[in-house]
This record gives C-alpha cells, sequence and structure tokens, in this order.
C-alpha cells in the first residue's frame, strides 16, 4: 500500500509540474486596468478596423471555396503594402496538388540578414464564413506590425508572409499553405531563428467565464479572455520564453504563455503545428480562436465582434516584441 501511495504522489508531482511548466514564462503578465487609449491607438484601432472590414465585409468567406475571393483579398492587401511604400512579391504554393497564394515582403537585416525571423497570417476563411476574427483580425494586426517595424534598422531580416491555405479544411494538413511555404525554406536552406503566426487577435473581455480551457490545464490559465495568448508546443518552450518576455519587457497588456501537448488539435492542426513539424521554431499569437470565440469558423464571425482599440495596444505591444527579437542581442538560434 506504501508503495501505490509513493506512486500516487510522484505522478500528481509530476503532473503537477507539468501543468507549472505548461503555462510558465519569463516576467508577469500584466494585470490590473489598462491605461487610456492614446491618439495614436485610436488612428490604429481605425487602420485595423477598415483592413477587417474590407475583408470580412466587402470580400466576404475568402478561399477556394468561394472563387475570385483569394484575388479580391490579394488585390487588397497589395494595396495595403503600396499605402506604406512595401514591395510585396507574389508567390505561387504547392499545397500538395492544391493551389495556393502567398504575398511575401521582405525587410533585410544588417549584423546577421542571414537569420530569418518570418511573421505569418493567412488571409482565408472558413466557408460561409466572413472570418472577422479567423482571421483578418490576424492580416489587420500583421500589416499594423510592418508598418511599426519596416523601418526599425532590425539586425535579422524580416520576412512578412500573407497565404492563402490555412483556414479548414487544410489547416494544419500536408494541404495547406504553411506546409508548402516550408517547403520552400527548406529548399533555399534559410536560417530561420523563429516563425510567428498571427491567427485570430481580435476577441477579447473582461467578463468572467469567458475564457475557455481544457481541464486540468484551466487551473493555470486566466478564465478572463483578455489576454493574448503564445502558443507552441511542450518543445517549443525556449521560443516561447522568447517571445513572451520581449512582449512583456514594453507592453501593458495581459499576456498567456500555453506550452501544451502536440496532442491537442488547438496546438498541431494549424499553421504553427505544421511549421513546427517542418523542423522550425514556430508559435502561434491568438486571441485562443474557438476557445474565446464560438463564432470562429461559422457565419456569425463578423467585424461587430471585434475590440479594436485593443487590438491596436496588442499590435503596438506585439511591434516591439519583434524588435527586440531581431535585435542581435537576443539569442534565438
Amino acid at each position: 500500500m506504501k508503495t501505490y501511495i509513493i506512486g500516487a504522489v510522484v505522478l500528481l508531482a509530476s503532473l503537477w509540474l507539468l501543468l507549472v511548466f505548461s503555462s510558465s514564462a519569463p516576467l508577469q503578465s500584466f494585470t490590473g486596468p489598462l491605461a487610456p487609449v492614446t491618439s495614436a491607438e485610436d488612428e490604429a484601432a481605425d487602420r485595423l478596423s477598415t483592413t477587417v472590414e474590407g475583408l470580412s465585409q466587402d470580400i466576404g468567406p475568402r478561399g477556394l471555396h468561394t472563387p475570385g475571393s483569394e484575388e479580391q483579398a490579394n488585390r487588397f492587401i497589395q494595396g495595403e503594402l503600396r499605402r506604406m511604400r512595401l514591395d510585396g512579391t507574389d508567390v505561387t504554393l504547392d499545397c500538395a496538388g492544391v493551389p495556393g497564394t502567398a504575398i511575401e515582403v521582405v525587410i533585410p537585416g544588417r549584423a546577421l540578414g542571414r537569420e530569418s525571423i518570418i511573421l505569418t497570417a493567412h488571409t482565408d476563411s472558413a466557408a460561409g464564413s466572413p472570418g472577422a476574427d479567423d482571421n483578418a483580425s490576424g492580416v489587420a494586426v500583421l500589416l499594423e506590425v510592418l508598418r511599426n517595424v519596416s523601418g526599425a534598422g532590425c539586425d535579422r531580416t524580416l520576412r512578412v508572409v500573407f497565404w492563402s491555405g490555412g483556414a479548414a479544411p487544410s489547416a494544419g494538413t500536408e494541404k495547406s499553405a504553411a506546409a508548402a511555404y516550408a517547403s520552400r525554406l527548406r529548399g533555399r536552406r534559410e536560417k530561420v531563428a523563429l516563425v510567428l503566426c498571427f491567427d485570430s487577435l481580435g476577441v477579447y473581455s473582461d467578463v468572467q467565464g469567458s475564457q475557455s480551457v481544457p481541464f486540468p490545464f484551466d487551473f493555470f490559465f486566466s478564465k478572463k479572455g483578455n489576454f493574448v495568448a503564445f502558443v507552441g508546443d511542450w518543445g517549443s518552450h525556449g521560443a516561447m520564453d522568447r517571445a513572451v518576455e520581449q512582449f512583456r519587457l514594453t507592453c501593458k497588456f495581459p499576456s498567456e504563455a500555453m506550452s501544451l501537448p502536440s496532442g491537442f488539435n488547438f496546438v498541431s492542426k494549424a499553421d504553427d503545428g505544421v511549421l513546427r513539424d517542418a523542423g522550425f521554431a514556430a508559435l502561434r499569437v491568438t486571441d485562443t480562436a474557438t476557445w474565446r470565440n464560438a463564432a470562429v469558423g461559422t457565419g456569425g464571425d463578423r467585424s461587430t465582434n471585434l475590440d479594436y482599440r485593443r487590438m491596436a495596444r496588442v499590435s503596438k505591444g506585439l511591434s516591439d516584441m519583434v524588435v527586440g527579437l531581431a535585435k542581435r542581442t537576443t539569442s534565438l538560434l
């Protein structure tokens, strides 16, 4: 009996340590009331709203399921890039026989120019869904980050990629744009320091119970859906620490590090999971999508549900984070 008790204690202690490990990250998440919105954040919120509405309302469902929608989304993004005086290169992807498209913007690095940080967002949505949160919000935030970092003079090269082929049903499969882009990276022998996938970043709530996380991990994460999450598997904990630390250094906004078992579809069946499977250090930056927003993937995923002021603050925090990660003094490889 004593042996069984000791075994049970060891098992429970090991489980507890794994759960603690899943949520651990450097520094502390911001708590307390948010500071008043600044005029710069108001301007950013307007830009974010315009982008989300342009994709989700003016174009609507986007992907192979809606003929012509991918071309419309690409034209929209290229138009935004031209406004920023940036050049976007059209890239054709072979997603296991299914055609995919991408737009890539390269900002050459200085001291560590051969090392790349890749920032991505998928432009398509689930069939029949306007895709405001999933993933017009991710596209909008990535455009705002690009606006902020394009002239920052980073040491590492930044590759900013908008692709179609990241929503259901191809998400997390060999037919995804992420899998095709990973093959492209390997073929070009790119030295990739980190990949950050911006996916569903528009919904936030201070209401208790607005956030769900599966048992037993729910004991370690907030029940309020007011934070931005960094998601990876247990093997990506090193990259998680670097990213979360840089975010928390400057951004007064709640954040959670979610290093979870790859067995969760939430972790593996997405662009970042595919990229990790291909051997790259990859994280997802997200509002946790369906764990917070039941409208994701449905016709109810509309632009009116998004909180653009909080998106603006998150965008600024992510911009500063990217600049920090791109410094030669930040060890990634």
